[in-house]
């Protein structure tokens, strides 16, 4: 229950209340996963790898996983960690080339915390170790990349030397 000394007579107007229904106003309640899909619209146009750092403290996980199979959540759940994984993607790609090693690895690490089955940004993350010099760091992640790529797609990896 969100607010269990509720009454339609008293409660603040943030809460409103018709018959089995409870929401919140939108304009007076505001939420991490409502900031997350503002901060990932701005971030489409405008990649600030500070920013995303921000998006990704923001967005803790899969919104709503309590409601896995309601229609209600579906749409917004799936299309906003789609998003945060694609401005992932594209800012562990940004650092790389801007030679933002370090920015790209915090990036990458809160990417994969989020989605540890992100693929494509745990091979970035193995780029990132390379170029930033971390070689032992490089080959553990490497390990980890390379079984899930023959676990899940049942394919040999890319040689790491030639990441």
């Amino acid at each position: 229950m969100i607010d269990p000394t509720y009454d339609e007579d008293t409660s603040p107007a943030y809460i409103l209340n018709s018959g089995e229904v409870v929401w919140l106003d939108g304009d007076l309640v505001e939420s991490r996963s409502r900031r997350a899909r503002r901060l990932t619209q701005e971030l489409t146009r405008d990649l600030d790898l500070e920013r995303v750092e921000t998006l990704l403290g923001e967005y803790r996980g899969t919104f709503a996983l309590d409601f896995a199979y309601e229609e209600w959540a579906l749409a917004f759940r799936d299309s906003l960690h789609a998003a945060v994984l694609e401005i992932a993607e594209r800012s562990v790609q940004a650092a790389i080339d801007r030679r933002l090693y370090s920015k790209g690895i915090i990036i990458a690490r809160r990417a994969l915390e989020i989605d540890p089955e992100a693929d494509q940004i745990e091979l970035g993350l193995v780029r990132l170790y390379r170029l930033a010099g971390a070689h032992l760091a490089a080959a553990e992640q490497y390990a980890h990349y390379a079984a899930a790529v023959r676990r899940e797609l049942g394919i040999e990896p890319p040689p790491l030397e030639s990441l």
